[in-house]
């Protein structure tokens, strides 16, 4: 009883820490596959300025257009007011493919787009019932590690509850071994011998099967390996119906190798944990880039002001757009590791997009912000070290004026010389009478000081225009 009772207890400590190893993915750790969620970069939030700026300069906006700044504001208002809708906490905790969900990346995005440059992973929205869910494929993705495999059910029955019939399914048991299993439903020949399954042929459950299954010996896979029947579940009113668990069974020894990475729709969440490490520090794809400035133009329309360009669906943003703005902009290329990452910094409650410098060039931003663009940033690089300028003595008035007042000289100095006259009195004899002239002499005497006056001027202005006409 004592054994017994220890067994139990060391069972269960096992389960515990398969369990613990399970949600921690701290056990047998493959960090090669899995990608931790990165914390905000910014990297995708400045790429979308920049190539909207990048667009608008191709149609012919000035680098200092109202019209870049009000649109980069009205991406950054659409944006804050998707991830508010998205967000189940603060808006930092939204990533980019979750964000792009809620704005409607369906409705723009059709079929798989590549995930980063020469990654070989392939990024497909999901659509109808799937809209929130993304598949991942293609030789990139590679084998699933046994870390990433779900702890298997405690019992068959509950694993045909969660996961229902016509599934493949991979678990990992309580000693880290592979499981694999199938969940079938098949269609009894009638009541009564339902509880024997029709043969299964080689296209039913497994290529390659060596023989038609059996409950007994259940179905061959060559030498190595057979499907087991381990369970049958009748289906409640329906007797003609059965549910069969097969699981997969190894002889000689063989153990089961890790799956191939299993290409289904998933939550975003899951999907972005499936990322290999390796990846998320690639390129993000021109295609993948493409797809969201133009899902998040599209959605400006909603905060849209005057100044705003609309999203241009007649021209929209190219992967051959995104491949010219990459050789203007190199540094400015984000990574799947962006790509995957929140769209906003911790604590913030918007989600900004800065606006690049002037020069299409230049990685240069402004501070993070939703655009911003009533207070650009005037880049005037770096500090030549010219010292201040030497400025002249500013001129008194008197400097001023000195030229004015100092022409002609010879001029200023000129003075009337002394003169003295007598007053002429002609005298005149007739009939025998002498007469005599004076009484001009008395008038001009009486108004001397007028007449010196008027001659004064008179004087002074014929000389002067003698003087400037010589």
């Amino acid at each position: 009883m004592g054994d017994r009772v220890r067994f139990c207890g060391h069972l269960w400590f096992q389960r515990l820490i398969v369990l613990l190893c399970a949600i921690g993915m701290s056990c047998y750790a493959n960090s090669s596959f899995a990608a931790a969620v990165p914390i905000y970069s910014g990297g995708v939030n400045k790429a979308v300025s920049s190539i909207v700026k990048f667009k608008q300069s191709k149609w012919g906006f000035a680098a200092n257009d109202p019209r870049y700044g009000a649109t980069v504001d009205a991406i950054g208002a659409a944006a804050t007011s998707v991830a508010v809708g998205v967000a189940t906490g603060a808006v930092a905790t939204v990533g980019w493919p979750a964000l792009l969900i809620g704005a409607g990346v369906s409705a723009v995005t059709s079929g798989a787009i590549s995930l980063g440059v020469g990654a070989l992973i392939d990024w497909m929205w999901g659509s109808g019932d799937d809209q929130k869910n993304v598949t991942l494929s293609g030789a990139g993705m590679g084998v699933t590690s046994s870390e990433n495999l779900q702890l298997m059910p405690d019992t068959y029955p509950a694993m045909l509850e969660k996961y229902g019939s016509n599934r493949e399914l991979f678990f990992v048991d309580s000693t880290w071994k592979i499981r694999r299993f199938k969940t079938v439903d098949y269609l009894c020949l009638s009541s009564a011998s339902c509880s024997i399954p029709p043969p299964f042929n080689s296209t039913s459950l497994e290529v390659g099967f060596s023989a038609p299954c059996s409950s007994t010996s259940g179905c061959a896979i060559g030498s190595t390996a057979y499907w087991s029947q381990v369970y049958t579940k009748g289906v409640a009113g329906n007797p003609y119906k059965n549910q069969v668990v097969w699981e997969l069974r190894m002889s000689n020894g063989q153990t089961i190798g890790n799956p191939d990475y299993q290409s289904t729709p998933k939550p975003v969440p899951q999907a972005i944990a499936d990322v290999p490490q390796a990846v998320t520090s690639t390129k993000l794809s021109p295609e993948m880039l493409a797809e969201i400035v133009n899902v998040m133009w599209r959605n400006a329309a909603i905060n849209s002001s005057p100044n705003t360009v609309p999203w241009p669906a007649s021209d929209p943003i190219t992967p051959a757009d995104i491949r010219e703005w990459q050789v203007a902009n190199p540094s400015l290329v984000p990574t799947v590791g962006d790509f995957i990452g929140p769209v906003a910094p911790s604590g913030s409650n918007t989600v900004p997009f800065p606006l690049p410098s002037s020069d299409n060039s230049s990685g240069g931003d402004q501070q993070p912000g939703s655009g911003n663009s009533t207070n650009p940033t005037i880049d005037l690089g770096d500090d030549p070290k010219i010292g201040a300028p030497e400025l002249e003595q500013t001129p008194t008035a008197s400097m001023i004026l000195e030229p004015i007042l100092g022409l002609m000289p010879d001029l200023r100095a000129f003075h009337v010389p002394a003169h003295t006259g007598v007053c002429p009195r002609p005298s005149y004899s007739v009939f025998g009478k002498e007469f005599k002239l004076e009484s001009h002499c008395d008038l001009l005497e009486r108004n001397r000081s007028l007449i010196e006056a008027v001659c004064m001027l008179a004087f002074t202005i014929f000389s002067v225009t003698n003087v400037l006409r010589a």
